[in-house]
């Protein structure tokens, strides 16, 4: 079992406090409820491929050391699936509104970063399934293939060494971990001493390209536009906008740009004309989720072509700009905080901003969950101090755009909503 690395050691800290957790919620809107037996088989198999699916993370005292990822064999994973009583309401709107606290809450840290809820009418006969998951199990959701494969599969054995992982000593993991960390820091030394001839040869440049980097890792810290009327701890206000998959391709065909560029060229005209300023967009690194990239998005051009272009000029540029020379080593420093200097330090580095959008691996082909049809999917992420979090997935023929809105900073978020859907259909006329 492997331990998370520095970085992703960060976020889990991270999620302790509501302003910076991180969570995901898939939605599968169903023809009936899922088969029990069928659906624990269909869990069994993605888990074998999957390893976060069937471990949880073991912690240590003080955080002395990174969690590490420990197999249960003792338990399949998540017997059974919880409940969530059904409702008369068949308005999808205000059903999106009860999902909201569940995105909010927090994970058991001795139970796996995943949960499960089924419906059993959502209206006219049909089902849905909630999926809960942290992004440290959710990786890139290759292993959602394999949960939505129909058809059973033999029980996989989980691997040989799970058993020693569990009965293992505390102490024998402590001097492991020990070993690892001093053959990390002895790999990062005699990388540096390699190239100590180089310096040697040209100290101004070496002295040169270190400034540079120095003050490009520090311009991703304390930079940007802090929104401190958000609450995330709040419940969020819930919306989903579907527009058709052909479309939305199409348009990024013809103006030379990606979906998740139209759809953010979209967010920033409506937001900006909402609250008549200008609109802020977060470029988050995946492999430093702690650390935003912020942008500004001034739509001045009236052409969506332009607009669009104008995006690009602006976020594809600070995309690639951001240095991570010494992101590594500022990793190894604030991991080893307390837990409130480490909040201390997000804070300063942790710039809100209106809006952040991503797009998610989707379902492009009928698929079936546990024996049951998937009629669409749905996606929704945590706003993490942001006034707007945009999760984009396809689902079957469509394009599924979750929009999860903070509840303070837009008291009448219905009127955001129908502008944003109203900007989005109006970009969709460049598909002809």
């Amino acid at each position: 079992m492997h331990r998370l690395r520095r970085a992703e050691a960060i976020g889990w800290r991270l999620d302790r406090n509501p302003r910076f957790r991180r969570n995901l919620l898939l939605v599968f809107h169903l023809d009936r409820m899922p088969d029990l037996r069928h659906l624990q088989a269909s869990l069994r198999r993605a888990s074998a491929t999957w390893e976060p699916l069937r471990s949880v993370l073991h912690t240590y005292p003080c955080d002395i050391l990174p969690p590490r990822w420990v197999a249960d064999g003792t338990r399949t994973p998540r017997q059974g699936l919880a409940s969530l009583p059904s409702s008369s309401n068949a308005e999808p709107q205000l059903r999106l509104q009860e999902f909201a606290p569940l995105l909010l809450q927090a994970f058991d840290p001795e139970q796996p970063l995943w949960n499960l809820w089924g419906i059993e009418d959502v209206g006219g006969g049909e089902a849905a399934v909630l999926l809960k998951v942290h992004p440290l199990v959710a990786g890139n959701l290759d292993w959602l293939s394999l949960l939505l494969e129909p058809g059973r599969q033999p029980e996989p054995s989980l691997p040989p060494n799970v058993r020693q992982l569990q009965q293992e000593h505390w102490l024998t993991d402590l001097s492991a971990a020990a070993m690892d960390e001093a053959g990390r820091h002895a790999t990062r030394i005699r990388r540096r001493i390699s190239k100590a001839p180089d310096y040697a040869r040209a100290p101004r440049q070496s002295l040169q390209d270190f400034f540079e980097n120095t003050r490009a890792t520090a311009a991703l810290f304390g930079k940007g536009k802090r929104l401190p009327d958000t609450r995330p701890s709040q419940a969020p206000f819930l919306a989903s906008i579907r527009l058709p998959w052909d479309d939305v391709a199409e348009c990024a065909r013809v103006t030379r740009s990606t979906i998740r560029e139209v759809i953010m060229a979209g967010l920033a005209r409506a937001i900006s004309d909402f609250q008549r300023g200008t609109v802020t967009c977060s470029l988050e690194d995946p492999e430093f989720p702690w650390i935003a990239k912020q942008v500004s998005l001034a739509t001045t051009a009236g052409d969506p072509r332009r607009r669009i272009r104008e995006l690009q000029h602006r976020t594809r540029p600070a995309a690639a700009e951001a240095e991570r020379t010494f992101l590594p080593d500022t990793a190894e420093f604030l991991d080893r905080l307390p837990q409130p200097l480490l909040e201390a330090a997000a804070d300063e580095c942790f710039a809100s901003g209106d809006f952040r959008c991503e797009l998610q691996p989707g379902l492009p082909t009928t698929a079936f969950l546990a024996g049951a049809r998937v009629a669409s999917l749905r996606s929704f992420q945590t706003t993490r101090g942001h006034r707007i979090a945009v999760s984009l997935i396809r689902s079957l023929e469509d394009l599924s755009i979750g929009l999860t809105l903070d509840s303070r900073a837009f008291p009448q978020p219905e009127t955001l909503v129908n502008k944003i859907r109203a900007e989005l259909e109006n970009l969709m006329r460049l598909a002809g």
